[in-house]
C-alpha cells in the first residue's frame, strides 16, 4: 500500500494537473490521519511545503493538544507551519451562522490571506486539503438527501481555483493503511464520533449499512460523482444556450416570455436556474408557475428581487427597483407616489363631447381617451430605446431625443417617468401625451391624470 498510494498519489496530481513542482502548497492539517498522509507524501517528494493549522477553541484541551501536535509533527518533516486561533462561538454570534458554517469560512479565509501573503512574483502558491473518495461519498448522499439538484450530487471538485485535493482518489481505508505502514501518529477529533452532525450520522451508520448489501458503495459513489460531474456541464451549457435565447434585459433586470415556458418540458429547470442567482429557493419555482395563470402584478419575490406577472411577460428585477421605480397600476382610481415625494393621481370620468370646452392643461396634467387605453398601466422610468407619438406628430419618436429637445438637463432626464398601456407610451409624465391615446369626438369617457406633491 505504501509504494501503490506513493504512485497514484503522483498519477493524479499529473493527470489533473494539480501542481507543479516548483508551487508552494500551504497544507490544511487538522492533525487527523488524511491530513497528516498527505503532508507526508508531499514532504517525501521535496514539495516546497507550509503547514496551516486551525485552532477553532471548541474542544478546550482537545484543540490545545491538536495545535501542539501539528506544531511538532511540522518540526519532525522540518517544513514552516502556521497556526491561527480565533473564538469560533464568537464568530457564530456575530455573524448569525453555525459553527460549522464559521468554521469553513474562518479556515478558508485564513489559507487565502496565508497563499496572498507567500505569494511572490513568478511564484504560484496553492492550498491543499486532504478530502478523499469518502468524503466525496458522503457529501453526495448529503446533498442528495437535501434536494439540492444536479449540481449537489457532483461531489467535491478535484480543484477550485487556488485549492486542490491531491487525496480525492483514495478511500479511507487506504488512507489509515498507508499511515500504519509508515508508523506515522495522528490525533483523533472527539466531534468526528458525535452523530448529531449530519456527516458523521451518514459516516459511521448510512455508509456502513448500505456497504453491507454493496460492499464498493465509496466507489460506485464517487464514480457516480465523476459521471454527474460530466452531465452536469453539458445541462448547464444546454440551460445557458436556451436561456440566452429567451432572456431579454429590462431596465436593472430581466424578463422571459411566459408562453414559452409554459410550453417547455424542462419549465422547472429553466425557471431554477434563471431563478436561482437572485437569491430564490428551488421550493419557489411552483410559486412562479402560478404566475403563468397569474393577474397581471402578482409577484413571487426573494430577499433581493421579484419575479412579476407583467401581462405575456415575468419580469425579473431588483426589489429595490420594484419598490421605487417600477409600478403596476391594475385598478382606477389610483394614486402612485414617485420616488422625490410626487404622487400621480390617476381617475377615468365620463366626457360630454364638447371640445371646445377642454382647457389648456399645464404640462403636471394630462386627458386621454380612455377607450383606448387597458389595464394594467405601468409606471417606470424611461429608458434608451423607448419612443412615443408626441401629440400633434403622426411620426414616432425616441424620448431620448425629445427629452433633448425640451432641454431637459442630465440631472433631471433620470428622473423622468412614462407610464404604459400594453407597452405604448401614453404619457411622458409631466412633459407630453402621445398623439395616438389623444381626445377626439368619439371619445366616450377619459382619464385624467395630474402630477404634483400633493
Amino acid at each position: 500500500m505504501d509504494q501503490l498510494l506513493n504512485i497514484q498519489s503522483g498519477e493524479f496530481v499529473r493527470k489533473h494537473r494539480l501542481f507543479e513542482q516548483t508551487d508552494t502548497i500551504i497544507l490544511a492539517i487538522s492533525g487527523g490521519v488524511d491530513s497528516v498522509v498527505l503532508a507526508h507524501l508531499l514532504s517525501n517528494t521535496n514539495q516546497p511545503l507550509v503547514l496551516a493549522h486551525c485552532n477553532f477553541q471548541l474542544r478546550g484541551e482537545e484543540s490545545m493538544r491538536d495545535e501542539a501536535f501539528v506544531r511538532n509533527f511540522a518540526q519532525t518533516l522540518g517544513v514552516p507551519v502556521e497556526v491561527h486561533a480565533t473564538d469560533t462561538l464568537a464568530y457564530t454570534a456575530k455573524h448569525k451562522v453555525g459553527i460549522q458554517v464559521a468554521a469553513r469560512q474562518i479556515r478558508y479565509a485564513f489559507f487565502e490571506e496565508l497563499r496572498v501573503r507567500l505569494t511572490e512574483p513568478g511564484k504560484r502558491v496553492l492550498i491543499a486539503t486532504a478530502h478523499n473518495a469518502n468524503d466525496v461519498a458522503e457529501t453526495l448522499l448529503m446533498n442528495l438527501f437535501r434536494g439540492t439538484g444536479i449540481d449537489g450530487l457532483r461531489g467535491i471538485p478535484v480543484k477550485n481555483g487556488f485549492v486542490v485535493r491531491p487525496l480525492l482518489f483514495a478511500k479511507r481505508e487506504d488512507i489509515e493503511a498507508y499511515a500504519k505502514e509508515n508508523n506515522l501518529v495522528w490525533v483523533e477529533d472527539s466531534s468526528n464520533v458525535k452523530e448529531d452532525y449530519t456527516r458523521n450520522y451518514i459516516r459511521h451508520t448510512i455508509l456502513p449499512a448500505i456497504a453491507k448489501q454493496f460492499p464498493g458503495v465509496v466507489d460506485q459513489l464517487a464514480g457516480t460523482a465523476q459521471k454527474l460531474k460530466d452531465v452536469s456541464a453539458i445541462y448547464h451549457e444546454a440551460i445557458a444556450r436556451k436561456l440566452g435565447k429567451w432572456v431579454q434585459p429590462e431596465g436593472k433586470g430581466q424578463k422571459i416570455p411566459v408562453m414559452l415556458l409554459e410550453k417547455s418540458p424542462q419549465v422547472n429547470a429553466l425557471l431554477w436556474e434563471w431563478m436561482k442567482p437572485f437569491g430564490f429557493t428551488d421550493g419557489q419555482v411552483e410559486e412562479v408557475k402560478k404566475l403563468f395563470t397569474a393577474g397581471n402584478g402578482s409577484y413571487v419575490a426573494s430577499a433581493t428581487h421579484k419575479i412579476i406577472r407583467n401581462r405575456a411577460w415575468l419580469l425579473l428585477t431588483p426589489v429595490e427597483e420594484t419598490e421605487s421605480t417600477f409600478f403596476v397600476v391594475d385598478s382606477l382610481p389610483a394614486s402612485v407616489l414617485l420616488p422625490g415625494g410626487k404622487i400621480l393621481k390617476i381617475s377615468v370620468s365620463e366626457f360630454f363631447n364638447q371640445v371646445g370646452e377642454i382647457p389648456q392643461l399645464p404640462a403636471h396634467e394630462a386627458v386621454l381617451d380612455a377607450g383606448y387605453l387597458v389595464l394594467p398601466l405601468i409606471v417606470r422610468p424611461w429608458k434608451q430605446g423607448d419612443y412615443f407619438y408626441p401629440l400633434g406628430m403622426a411620426k414616432k419618436k425616441k424620448v431620448a431625443r425629445f427629452l433633448i429637445d425640451q432641454k431637459v438637463s442630465p440631472v433631471e432626464k433620470p428622473n423622468v417617468y412614462v407610464l404604459e398601456s400594453e407597452k405604448r407610451i401614453v404619457w411622458i409624465v409631466g412633459y407630453r401625451i402621445d398623439d395616438r391615446f389623444k381626445i377626439t369626438g368619439n371619445t366616450k369617457e377619459v382619464m385624467k391624470m395630474k402630477v404634483g406633491s400633493e
